[in-house]
């Protein structure tokens, strides 16, 4: 392969430059009946991932040396970031979703169908805040939804949310 700095150039030119790790949207969706700001909600995400799309291998033994052999896909946790606002709306949406899951007082687990949101969005943005790639998680529920850390030493920092997310699975855009 000929390689040099123009074809370098002309090729990141002809695909709309470099992806910029902070660009990014959400859309965040969680169970009727939980109360949430879901304009804010988005607007509080501070990290967010497009899982990947891990393929489950096997091992197969032929004369002595193993090969892998594909034979299904698995699904990765998805992990997000929210910021705490000063009421603390993010963890008490979880919270409430979490209470849907397993009743803290009955500690009854409720089924699979009726905690699940239909989708999560997670789109890449570029430098115009126009939607460039995505994914779409189907089947959301959360699986654990972080601790929040209090600490003298940390004079002037942000309260952050951390929530792994998993998905039945995933569709990358075009939807």
């Amino acid at each position: 392969m000929d390689y040099s700095i123009d074809k370098f150039i002309g090729y990141l030119n002809k695909h709309e430059g470099l992806s910029h790790t902070n660009r990014y949207s959400v859309d965040v969706e969680f169970p009727a009946g939980i109360s949430y700001d879901k304009e804010g909600l988005n607007l509080i995400c501070s990290s967010a991932m497009m899982p990947g799309h891990p393929i489950m291998t096997a091992d197969r033994v032929a004369l002595g040396n193993p090969v892998k052999v594909p034979y299904s896909f698995a699904t990765e946790q998805a992990e997000f970031v929210f910021l705490l606002d000063g009421n603390y709306k993010a963890m008490e949406a979880f919270d409430a979703w979490s209470e849907l899951i397993v009743n803290n007082r009955t500690h009854s687990v409720a089924y699979k169908k009726d905690i699940v949101v239909n989708k999560w969005t997670v789109w890449q943005l570029n430098k115009m805040n126009e939607k460039t790639a995505g994914v779409m998680l189907y089947n959301v529920f959360p699986v654990q939804i972080g601790k929040v850390d209090f600490s003298d030493a940390a004079h002037n920092q942000i309260q952050t949310l951390p929530v792994s997310v998993v998905f039945d699975w995933r569709q990358v855009a075009p939807f």
